[in-house]
């Protein structure tokens, strides 16, 4: 399935079918199919057909159509207004929301893919991430909860929300912690990796050819810089994220002494979860964790950062 096309004088952008019936009320656009020979098929909107047409399309395991660039853009625009409306929704269920928060994450992704850092595609980003931190403070239980979801959830989520989830939850271990701080540490989990594709992501994690993807969270944080809306803390979070202590990481090799707080408290939530996938969330292997995350963690900012994972796993 082809990512974007440009056909009969429109771009056409991929949409995952779970958004439109997802939001179908507000879904009121023409379609692209492309079928098996390529063949591209434009179906227009119908009032009284699109969401039994959709739910066909589900059924023969069409997972994504395609819309027009422009009714993206409108689309997106109607989903953050319902997303609004769910934050102050307090009878949603937890699994409900992972799946809406999922869809739109993959919007987000697909239109700044498409469209660039577009105003859009921020605000989108904005409410699908007020949206979680809202679901995390009620889901206690998110790792099972993913877990038994993670074949319906987009991968690149799923990775988002775990290390946005551990983060916010550090943020309550310090005194200088607040509400504040947790959307911003939560806005560059959730963008930090936007300009990667699914060859950066398998780079990072086979850990050969850093250099290819060595200046993607310079770039990211380039471009939010340049967009001129997101705070200087969400910028140096997503631009210092992979880097390490002991200077190896990247984009800039900094050390322990350079790497700012907020970036240093996302730094080890990252591989506090990163060990627990390891361990296959085993608690029992707490001990374990934390002693290997003191060798590494313990310079700079990131003593403090440290302070309060112990204070964490100890509550």
């Amino acid at each position: 399935m082809p990512k974007n096309f440009n056909h009969l004088g429109s771009r056409w952008i991929k949409a995952p079918i779970s958004m439109l019936l997802e939001f179908s009320d507000h879904f009121h656009y023409p379609i692209c199919l492309v079928l098996n020979n390529d063949k591209k098929v434009i179906i227009d909107y119908d009032s009284e057909s699109v969401r039994p047409r959709l739910e066909s399309f589900g059924d023969k395991n069409v997972t994504h159509v395609y819309l027009r660039e422009a009714d993206l853009v409108s689309f997106m625009r109607e989903i953050k207004e319902s997303l609004n409306l769910k934050k102050n929704n307090n009878d949603l269920e937890a699994e409900a929301v992972v799946l809406t928060l999922s869809g739109c994450f993959e919007l987000v992704r697909n239109s700044f893919h498409s469209l660039g850092l577009s105003s859009t595609n921020i605000d989108l980003a904005v409410e699908v991430n007020m949206l979680s931190i809202k679901m995390l403070s009620e889901s206690p239980n998110l790792v099972s909860l993913l877990k038994k979801m993670e074949k319906d959830l987009n991968p690149y989520f799923i990775r988002a929300i775990l290390s946005s989830s551990m983060s916010t939850c550090l943020v309550d271990a310090y005194s200088w912690g607040s509400q504040s701080i947790k959307e911003k540490v939560s806005l560059a989990c959730m963008i930090r990796q936007l300009n990667w594709n699914q060859e950066h992501f398998k780079i990072y994690d086979e850990g050969s050819s850093i250099k290819k993807i060595e200046k993607l969270p310079l770039e990211m944080a380039n471009l939010l810089k340049a967009n001129g809306t997101f705070s200087k803390e969400v910028i140096e979070i997503v631009e210092q994220s992979f880097e390490t202590p002991d200077a190896k990481g990247f984009p800039r090799g900094l050390g322990a002494a350079s790497i700012g707080r907020l970036s240093a408290l996302s730094i080890v939530s990252h591989s506090l979860i990163q060990k627990l996938s390891f361990y296959k969330y085993d608690y029992n292997k707490k001990d374990e964790i934390l002693s290997e995350l003191k060798e590494q963690f313990k310079e700079g900012q990131f003593i403090q950062i440290m302070e309060g994972v112990c204070r964490m796993i100890a509550a």
